[in-house]
């Protein structure tokens, strides 16, 4: 994962400070070591930058620019999204994402529980869903990510999730599908999560991006580092609102999106979200050349940079 794209200076970065050779988990496997939040999240983040790198390098060897109205991430990929605006550097961005992930995975330990996408039912059905299962099992669910029309995750306790799938599959859901994740990310069972970041975002230096930054919980842009480090604690124990945040960044005058990092899930999420606009990714040296390719001809059209978890 990166290889072809320059990622070794990114993983030994993260590398120091984890503690251990990110780059070795990462290739060395095995499956389910990489996927634990406490190595996963680090490795999206340093690929996210390395596409990020790789996507400027190669547009400007092709005699062009990125004419970038805004940034995102969905999730981990929002610490990535900042520091393509410039708010954090590399180095500092993976700290943080390395505490961000030790203060989440110890969080899933303390409270069992995980997350469910919920398919084709509207958003408003879906928070009946989970007010009703929280009333009838004592526990909690919530909306965590709001990624695109007719797809609302879910996040809270096993029994709760369950509660809620059912209610849901009763109010008309085509399915209701149960993610291989760690735990019930964004939602109010990881503000220990959050509490445990904190102190680590209030220490670092946080500057004033080049771009806006379209962030996770309001949906809104801001240039305000004081903004973005409340964002940062804020966004771990509250719901990613993708949906309104991809529409937001066409308000602002996107005319493309273009995911870097690892996957196409959000290029697929942006395709439901803002139809109509043209979306691209850049995960290895194929898709890189591709994407350049599609956007010479358009190298003068407002683009939204985005990375995801």
């Amino acid at each position: 994962m990166g290889a072809d794209l320059g990622a070794g200076t990114l993983f030994a970065e993260a590398s120091r400070a984890l503690g251990e050779d990110l780059a070795a988990v990462v290739h060395g496997g095995p499956a389910d070591r990489l996927t634990r939040t406490l190595y996963a999240q680090p490795a999206v983040v340093a690929v996210s930058l390395a596409a990020l790198r790789a996507l400027r390098a190669a547009a400007a060897e092709r005699g062009f620019g990125l004419d970038t109205v805004a940034v995102a991430g969905h999730s981990v990929g929002e610490l990535a999204a900042m520091a393509a605006a410039g708010a954090f550097d590399e180095a500092s961005i993976l700290r943080l994402v390395v505490e961000r992930a030790r203060a989440m995975e110890r969080a899933c330990v303390e409270v069992q529980g995980g997350m469910s996408a919920v398919l084709g039912l509207e958003t408003d059905a879906v928070e009946h869903a989970c007010r009703t299962a929280t009333a009838a099992t004592g526990e909690v669910v919530e909306p965590a990510n709001y990624n695109a029309p007719n797809q609302v995750v879910i996040a809270g306790t096993v029994a709760a999730l369950h509660a809620a799938g059912m209610e849901a599959h009763r109010l008309g859901a085509r399915g209701v599908v149960a993610l291989k994740v760690a735990g019930p990310f964004h939602s109010s069972l990881m503000r220990g999560a959050a509490e445990a970041f904190a102190p680590f975002v209030h220490a670092g230096q946080v500057n004033s991006p080049r771009t806006p930054v379209v962030v996770n919980v309001s949906a809104r842009e801001t240039r305000d580092p004081a903004t973005l480090r409340e964002e940062l604690c804020l966004q771990v124990a509250q719901p990613v609102r993708w949906a309104q945040t991809m529409a937001r960044c066409v308000e602002l005058g996107a005319e493309a999106f273009i995911e870097v990092g690892p996957g196409q899930v959000l290029s697929g999420l942006a395709r439901r979200a803002a139809r109509g606009v043209p979306t691209y990714n850049v995960q290895d040296r194929a898709s890189l050349e591709a994407t350049v390719e599609a956007l010479a001809g358009m190298h003068a059209a407002p683009v939204a940079q985005r990375g995801g978890m």
